[in-house]
Order: C-alpha cells, then sequence, then structure tokens
C-alpha cells in the first residue's frame, strides 16, 4: 500500500482566488478584475496553442471559452482595442 499527502501552494491558491467566483455552492472560472493587463501578445499565443484552432478556408482563429462564466466579460475583453 503506497500512502502520499499533497499540500497547497500559496501561489496557487491566488490564483484560484483571482480566476475562479463561487455560484450556488461550486467555483467557476472567471476573468480577473485586471485581465487587459494580463492579455499580452504572448499570453495569447499559449492560450491559442493551447486551446485554440485556425480556419485555413475561412482564415479566422477560434478560442475555447467555453469553461468561462457567461457574464464575465470575456467577448468584450478579447474585442477591445
Amino acid at each position: 500500500m503506497t500512502l502520499f499527502s499533497t499540500f497547497t501552494h500559496p501561489f496557487f491558491t491566488e490564483l484560484h482566488k483571482d480566476w475562479y467566483i463561487q455560484q450556488d455552492g461550486k467555483y467557476i472560472k472567471a476573468l480577473p478584475g485586471n485581465m487587459n493587463e494580463l492579455l499580452t501578445p504572448r499570453a495569447i499565443a499559449y492560450w491559442i496553442s493551447g486551446d485554440g484552432s485556425f480556419n485555413k478556408n475561412k482564415e479566422y482563429i477560434v478560442i475555447s471559452t467555453e469553461s468561462f462564466y457567461p457574464g464575465g466579460g470575456l467577448h468584450s475583453t478579447l474585442r477591445s482595442p
């Protein structure tokens, strides 16, 4: 029998506080208030490489956002100049 234990790192606890809100007893993903600061060209590139795709026929990029809270403002944040 193998026993192990885990621990919580303060860095990840802070990330969780920034990226999740509690609604109806469940934690759901939401945008942090400083998303415009976090959404750098490099961050967008990482996001696309992990959760995105490129449609060659129509020449557009799709970024998967299904797990985000619908009222979280993601659409307007991505469209901001």
